[in-house]
């Protein structure tokens, strides 16, 4: 039981690893070009937040026990 609870608490936290290094792509690609870098960064922190939540609650069930 535990090795499974470890197995996914991994498996999430790598999904988030690289959601958010996709987030960061496309932050440098398509937001820093017409925003400026710290306009782009401040509007990353609401869409990263935003895909952080999303992804946990689709992947970890916002806690509930499984």
């Amino acid at each position: 039981m535990a090795d499974l609870r470890l197995s996914r608490a991994v498996g999430i936290w790598l999904t988030l690893v690289a959601v958010e290094s996709i987030h960061g792509v496309i932050r440098r690609l398509f937001l820093e070009p017409q925003l400026g870098d710290l306009r782009a960064r401040q509007v990353s922190v609401f869409t990263g937040a935003a895909l952080i939540a999303f992804s946990g609650s689709r992947l970890g069930g916002c806690g509930r026990n499984r």
